[in-house]
């Protein structure tokens, strides 16, 4: 080859070489050319991750070569239309913002399937539904106008009958280690003992008008706290020894490690009051409230107060730890907490909210003109479910841009619960006790 062609070919190769080198370094740094601006820009990462996995992801309508869960690198930055889709499920659909250098995360993504597998397990009309645990539902049902009261397992979806009743029940619980049922209305109170298969009724063993009863987590199962005129007393219910705690009528109370939070009327007021087991004598009085019988405490985390006046619809929340006033939240008719979580779910006919109690935050979920007949967490505190007269259905809780799916179509939907998988939701309507395979 003859020397100036080599030196031409020389100059070339290094010139090929500047060139090229700076743009494969800014690529390697990230550095993409933004055509529509005409500029370079930092690229951004977008990761997603959805239950269940290997769904298709599209940006903007293309079709990308990963699946969930996927890790998209390289991506300019801006607003980008996120589409999922996997056969047999519904289409996940949001716009989420990409940033340069940083990863923007679309985590806890849920597909729910387009024709879910509906079973009904009991073809008998609900009359009663107690709160959900990890394993299992205590329920009452009407057959042949006896009131039967049963258990449902929550993995095999099988009923045990336990009793029959001469009454229809208002309240039923099952104690905090699943030892007990409680079954009661205005009048009457049984306690179902699952271990012995005894029922007893507590209204021949104390004898005496009882107002209201409960467990707490923080004792033993056998322990069972009530109320009455003459104040707040335990029951054992193995030796049916009865111990007076406080000796003034209470309107409810509530059981924190070795603190007794009580509500009890003080002249035109009634008084929030903590009293410890040690000290049964001595009261503190925490706060004061508008003189009313219709306050309950409802379920929440250690070091909070939640209290709901079911009458005015107002719900009165304290942290125990700090120094803030009672925070109080109007037009709530129920209030549902999310264990090991920070935040509380406010409801009524019409609105879901969201109350965030570690960055006090009030963020509102949804607002409908239909009515809402009941509503639940799903198993993470991502999403709710909520029936309304033509269906249920399930939203996300994100403070951005929300996903609602309709799950169910199907009118006279009453009370709904999930099991802790997410996989299956339960439903009451009026063909009786449902269940949905819904992922």
């Amino acid at each position: 080859m003859p020397l100036l062609r080599r030196r031409l070919l020389y100059c070339l190769f290094f010139l090929i070489f500047f060139i090229s080198a700076p743009i494969v370094v800014l690529w390697a740094e990230g550095y993409h050319y933004n055509f529509s601006k005409r500029r370079l820009e930092k690229t951004g990462v977008l990761f997603l991750e959805s239950k269940p996995t290997k769904a298709e992801i599209y940006l903007n309508g293309k079709l990308q070569k990963d699946k969930t869960e996927a890790m998209l690198k390289n991506l300019l930055p801006g607003q980008y239309e996120v589409m999922l889709q996997k056969e047999g499920y519904q289409p996940w659909k949001k716009n989420l913002a990409v940033r340069t250098s940083e990863t923007t995360f679309a985590q806890y993504i849920r597909l729910f399937k387009q024709k879910p597998i509906l079973t009904n397990l009991l073809p008998f009309k609900i009359m009663a539904l107690s709160q959900a645990n990890k394993e299992s539902v205590a329920l009452v049902y009407e057959d042949n106008k006896i009131n039967k009261v049963a258990l449902l397992n929550l993995e095999t979806d099988a009923i045990d009958p336990l009793a029959e009743l001469n009454f229809k029940p208002t309240i039923l619980k099952i104690s905090p280690r699943q030892s007990f049922i409680l079954v009661s209305d205005d009048k009457q109170n049984l306690v179902i003992d699952l271990k012995n298969k005894k029922l007893y009724d507590l209204n021949k063993i104390i004898q005496k008008q009882i107002v209201r009863l409960k467990w707490t987590s923080f004792d033993r199962d056998e322990n069972l706290y009530f109320s009455s005129a003459a104040g707040l007393k335990k029951i054992d219910l193995v030796s049916f020894n009865i111990l007076s705690l406080i000796t003034e009528p209470v309107i409810d109370w509530q059981i924190i490690n070795n603190n007794i939070y009580y509500l009890a009327k003080v002249k035109n007021q009634v008084a929030l009051k903590k009293t410890n087991f040690n000290q049964l004598q001595t009261a503190e009085i925490l706060n004061l409230l508008p003189l009313l019988e219709s306050y309950i405490f409802e379920q929440s985390p250690e070091n909070y107060l939640a209290i709901l006046d079911k009458q005015n619809k107002i719900f009165y929340w304290l942290d125990l730890a700090g120094l803030e006033k009672m925070k109080v939240f109007s037009e709530t008719e129920y209030v549902k907490w999310f264990a090991l979580s920070e935040q509380m779910m406010l409801g009524n006919k019409f609105e879901i909210a969201l109350y965030d109690f570690k960055k006090n935050e009030e963020n509102f979920i949804l607002r409908l003109s239909s009515e809402i007949k009941d509503a639940a967490w799903y198993m993470l505190p991502t999403h709710i479910y909520f029936a309304t007269p033509d269906g249920l259905k399930i939203i996300e809780t994100t403070l951005q841009e929300k996903n609602m799916n309709v799950l169910i179509q199907q009118a006279g939907i009453e009370k709904i619960f999930s099991d802790l998988k997410g996989n299956k939701v339960y439903f009451s309507a009026e063909n009786g006790l449902n269940v949905a395979e819904i992922q």
